[in-house]
């Protein structure tokens, strides 16, 4: 199981095409995430805020971790934001573990997240699901891991 309780036959067409589709990914990732190194990522998170809010301690609302291949050619990185911080704050670059300095890896968001719709930072957001990074990315591990995802 990987959290989807529901009744299947109670999904319109468009929901049990994204069950589909979530089912794919998972089959996609799950190998990376069996059989691959698992590193929290603390630090992640809001200016002021505890370095080890993305491990869950405290009263944090920002997550991070990851799962890496014994190759270190592949990774899968989650992270939570659970609510946004203060007005004007945004979450400081996500810093990867476990990479090869070297290689190149290709940043892919296959989630998209859920926004609503509103004024944020002065600037208008619509709401709905939405993709941080609107191109590719292919950054090296060096840069993942010294300078971090934004």
């Amino acid at each position: 199981t990987f959290g989807l309780e529901l009744d299947l036959n109670k999904l319109s067409k468009e929901e049990l095409k994204e069950v589909k589709d979530l089912v794919a990914l998972r089959q996609k990732l799950c190998k990376v995430v069996l059989q691959g190194d698992f590193f929290r990522l603390p630090g992640f998170g809001y200016p002021g805020a505890s370095h080890s809010n993305s491990a869950g301690i405290g009263d944090s609302h920002v997550y991070a971790w990851m799962f890496v291949t014994p190759e270190q050619d592949k990774a899968v990185v989650s992270a939570i934001v659970f609510h946004r911080d203060t007005v004007g704050k945004f979450p400081s670059r996500l810093k990867l573990k476990g990479l090869r300095s070297e290689y190149h890896y290709v940043v892919i968001e296959h989630v998209p997240t859920m926004v609503e719709e509103g004024v944020f930072n002065g600037v208008f957001q619509p709401g709905g699901p939405q993709y941080k990074h609107r191109r590719r990315l292919t950054l090296t591990g060096a840069v993942l891991m010294e300078m971090g995802i934004p």
